[in-house]
């Protein structure tokens, strides 16, 4: 699998042996080696049926313009028949590995929220979700909120260090600044080329850790869907908060956002959320639990909206 994120390309070899039409580096060793260039470069891609012959499918992958390489752009791709892929940038590198161009086109672009308090196990979802959909040949696009960018930074900040004399007003905004920018770079973008978004967090979760600070919940509602495309499907992913708290504590990263009383009445506000897309799950099972419970209603939506009544993509378990 190829990945271009933030103008770097980075390929994943399915597989180390037999590299028939091996260039001008080593054989990647395990699924584990990572190949890395330049972001301002021209990428040619091409696949090789597994018995050799020539290209089954090329493509090439622009450079980022000077300038834009704050721009979060995500580009994977997989095929049919499991054949290699040849990485050229301008200099000489030259990468093979296994891979597949999506089998699935969809009629338009999906868009799927994970949402619950601190612990609730939101980034395992989106990790095991994401891997899943581009088993079964699908186009994914994995975002997290509050983005790496100049605004989601200073919230990081925040969680790291405390509010100080950040009023929680001014930290709404924030989160607003950096929602917009997610919004215009990357969500619509990666909808419009009709891939599937899956986001870690989105204005659900200012709704509700801004609510718990006696904001308006339903006024950060108003301004947030003002700009920001309502999900195809939200997850919240449900357990009590001291159960929460405790995964968090087990993995030793505790926030100054993540006390009891705090993620009570953050728990309150997400319980009393009603939209039509909003799923509730029981996140206090086991992770692989809680994603056959997600696929189910993920498969759903693909049905949905299939471009042909073709069945729902089976995973590759090749």
């Amino acid at each position: 699998m190829f990945e271009i994120y933030n103008g770097f390309i980075r390929v994943t070899p399915g597989s180390g042996k037999d590299n028939a039409h091996e260039q001008t580096t080593e054989k990647p060793s395990s699924e584990q080696d990572v190949a890395c260039v330049g972001r301002h470069q021209r990428f040619s891609l091409c696949s090789f049926p597994s018995g050799g012959g020539r290209p089954g499918w090329e493509d090439s992958i622009d450079p980022l313009p000077e300038g834009e390489g704050g721009k979060a752009v995500s580009h994977t791709a997989a095929s049919d028949c499991k054949g290699y892929v040849c990485c050229t940038s301008g200099h000489a590198l030259s990468v093979l590995c296994r891979m597949t161009l999506p089998r699935h086109r969809l009629c338009r672009g999906l868009f799927i929220v994970f949402e619950g308090i601190d612990g609730a196990g939101k980034t395992t979802q989106v990790r095991l979700l994401g891997e899943r959909l581009q088993r079964a040949g699908y186009d994914v696009a994995c975002l997290k909120e509050p983005t790496e960018g100049p605004w989601g930074q200073k919230l990081r900040q925040l969680a790291q260090h405390g509010r100080q004399a950040i009023s929680p007003a001014t930290e709404l905004e924030w989160f607003l600044q950096d929602r917009r920018e997610d919004v215009e770079h990357n969500i619509q973008l990666a909808l419009a080329r009709g891939q599937i978004v899956v986001l870690d967090r989105y204005y659900f979760s200012t709704i509700a850790y801004q609510g718990a600070l006696q904001l308006n919940p339903e006024e950060i509602r108003a301004r947030n869907e003002a700009f920001a495309p309502p999900p195809d499907l939200l997850f919240l992913l449900h357990l009590p908060a001291a159960h929460g708290l405790q995964r968090v504590r087990q993995r030793g990263a505790l926030s100054h956002f993540e006390g009891l009383d705090y993620l009570e009445r953050v728990a309150a506000i997400f319980a009393a959320l009603d939209f039509p897309y909003l799923r509730r799950i029981d996140a206090t099972a086991d992770a692989l639990a809680v994603q056959e419970h997600i696929w189910q209603e993920v498969a759903s939506l693909l049905t949905r909206t299939a471009k042909t009544d073709s069945p729902v993509a089976q995973e590759d378990t090749a």
